[in-house]
């Protein structure tokens, strides 16, 4: 399953694009995940990591805490207000006036807030690496 991450400088300067592998069938998916983050170029540059998706492999969701301690970074998970499913945890941000739905692990929910103003473009309330990211995914799936 390809996973595609992108750094993007503000909301319009797109800095670099790099991707991984993960394998299904592989228990510790999230160590080669932080490998890819902790190996790319801009790695230095990158004051949080974002995701889209709670589920990075079908039927593995994405373990936060975990991630955030393998790459020493904050890491804001999106999620899906109406799904019952979702554990507690959540927290909206507000994104120009809106709510946006996320749980965050090494920074405060204001923090993310200002990243997710920052990274937004137009009327957007995700950001647009998240959207770049997405959309190349989408090719390689």
């Amino acid at each position: 399953m390809p996973v595609v991450g992108v750094v993007f400088r503000g909301s319009l300067w797109l800095d670099g694009v790099f991707s991984c592998l993960l394998e299904p069938g592989r228990r510790d998916y999230l160590s080669d995940l932080a490998r890819s983050i902790r190996k790319s170029k801009q790695y230095s540059q990158v004051h949080a990591v974002i995701i889209a998706k709670k589920e990075l492999l079908p039927g593995h969701h994405i373990n936060i805490s975990v991630l955030f301690r393998k790459i020493r970074l904050p890491v804001i998970l999106v999620m899906r207000k109406d799904d019952p499913r979702e554990p507690r945890g959540r927290c909206p941000i507000s994104v120009r006036g809106r709510p946006v739905y996320v749980r965050v692990q090494g920074m405060s929910y204001e923090r993310a807030a200002e990243v997710f103003s920052i990274g937004c473009a137009g009327n957007h309330r995700i950001p647009e690496a998240v959207r770049v990211a997405d959309l190349v995914a989408s090719r390689l799936a």
